[in-house]
């Protein structure tokens, strides 16, 4: 249902007003919560969600899609008060994230969107949050 275009509008907002009601200083959405790339989301969703984030001195998780044209990722972004930081997923579900060879068939005739995820890097920066910062 996520991946339908009537929702989308409904999505955005009610993971908008989930993020600003929550008073903790670390929120975290789950998994693709956000059924678009990171980089098509508008800029004032964005800023908004970083701006809740922000006014309890925290951080927001926010689980979306990445990609760079031919590949795409299921990754975390963080927004906040730490830099703007990505991690893509690197063990991926296979039949949910990942196609196994000869399935693709499959996949297909059940018209699953988003169904063939890459591996994100074997090397990834951290997500640096210092526990010291939350209360």
């Amino acid at each position: 249902m996520k991946f339908r275009p009537e929702t989308f509008i409904r999505t955005l907002d009610l993971y908008r007003e989930l993020v600003e009601a929550n008073p903790a200083q670390l929120t975290v959405l789950p998994e693709t919560a956000i059924p678009a790339f990171f980089d098509q989301l508008p800029p004032v969703y964005i800023n908004a969600l970083k701006a809740a984030a922000q006014a309890h001195g925290g951080d927001l998780i926010l689980g979306t899609l990445t990609g760079d044209g031919e590949r795409y990722w299921n990754s975390a972004v963080s927004l906040g008060s730490s830099p703007l930081q990505v991690y893509s997923k690197t063990h991926l579900v296979p039949f949910g994230e990942i196609i196994p060879p000869g399935f693709s068939w499959f996949m297909n005739l059940a018209s699953i969107p988003m169904s063939a995820f890459s591996r994100g890097p074997d090397v990834q920066a951290r997500l640096p949050w210092p526990a010291s910062r939350w209360r």
